[in-house]
């Protein structure tokens, strides 16, 4: 199925909100109109790769981080900016990113 970027972009808010059940993605097969039931677990399992790319420079980074700055990050966490904060953090600790 061939699905274009705004309904690939409202699959994945979708996915932020809830992590059971499946969601309707609409798109095209062979040119023709077509639905089709994603399951979250799908979806989880193609997006993983994409959201462990998205965050290896923020564990390098932390990895890296000086023991002074260290303390200030577990003391008062950090603020993630763009595409990964519309996931929950619940969500990426079920994922195992």
């Amino acid at each position: 199925m061939v699905i274009t970027e705004a309904e690939a972009e409202r699959v994945l808010r979708a996915v932020g909100l809830r992590r059971h059940g499946g969601e309707v993605c609409r798109g095209t097969i062979n040119g023709r109109p077509a639905e089709a039931v994603l399951s979250m677990a799908g979806i989880y399992e193609n997006l993983r790769p994409v959201v462990g790319r998205m965050l290896a420079p923020i564990r390098g980074l932390l990895r890296d981080v000086p023991a002074v700055i260290g303390v200030e990050v577990i003391e008062d966490g950090i603020f993630l900016t763009g595409g990964v904060t519309s996931f929950s953090a619940e969500w990426l600790r079920w994922r195992g990113t």
